[in-house]
C-alpha cells in the first residue's frame, strides 16, 4: 500500500502541512536532516508538477561552485535537477583530464535532485578551467555524434525509399 502523499487526490501543500500519523516518514526524515544540515527542506511529488525535477524554478541557478576547504585546488560544484546520467559523464571525463588528482560525484538523496561533483587539481589549473574545459570539450563530442548519427539516419532513409521505388517499379 502506497503512503499518504502518493495519492492524487493530496496536494504537495496539504502533504507538507500535514500533523496526522500518516504524514510520510521519509518526508518527515528528510526535513529532520536537511533542517540540521542548515539547508531548506524540499519535497518532490511527480503527481504536483513532473517538469519541477528537470525545469529550474524563479531564480534557480543550475550550477554552483564551492570552494572545498578541506583539500587543496578542491571544488565542489552542485548542479540543480540533474541525476547519475551526468554525474557519471562528467566525473568520468574529468579523471581523464592530465591536470586532475580526484573527480567523484554522488546524488544525496533520490528525492532531492542535486548532482555533487567534486574535482581536485594539481594546482596548475583550477578545478573550475578543467570542468570548464570539459564541458566543452564533452559539448562537442556530442555535436559530433549527433551530426554522424542524422548524416547516417539521412543516408538510410534515402536507401531505404530507393529500394522501396526499385520494388515497385518491378527491378
Amino acid at each position: 500500500m502506497r503512503s499518504e502523499p502518493f495519492k492524487r487526490n493530496i496536494t504537495k501543500a496539504q502533504h507538507l502541512s500535514s500533523n496526522s500519523p500518516k504524514h510520510c516518514i521519509a518526508c518527515l526524515i528528510t526535513t529532520v536532516l536537511f533542517t540540521m544540515a542548515g539547508n531548506n527542506p524540499k519535497h518532490f511529488n511527480l503527481q504536483d508538477d513532473p517538469f519541477e525535477l528537470f525545469l529550474l524554478g524563479e531564480g534557480e541557478k543550475k550550477i554552483e561552485e564551492k570552494v572545498f576547504s578541506g583539500m587543496s585546488n578542491t571544488s565542489d560544484f552542485v548542479l540543480m535537477k540533474e541525476d547519475h546520467t551526468l554525474g557519471n559523464l562528467l566525473s568520468e571525463h574529468l579523471k581523464m583530464h592530465p591536470n586532475v588528482h580526484m573527480a567523484g560525484y554522488k546524488i544525496a538523496h533520490p528525492n532531492v535532485p542535486e548532482l555533487f561533483i567534486r574535482v581536485q587539481t594539481d594546482g596548475t589549473i583550477t578545478p573550475r578551467d578543467v570542468f570548464t574545459s570539459v564541458c566543452e570539450k564533452l559539448i562537442n563530442q556530442l555535436e559530433m555524434l549527433h551530426q554522424e548519427f542524422t548524416r547516417e539516419w539521412e543516408l538510410r532513409r534515402i536507401t531505404t525509399a530507393g529500394e522501396q521505388g526499385n520494388m515497385q517499379n518491378g527491378h
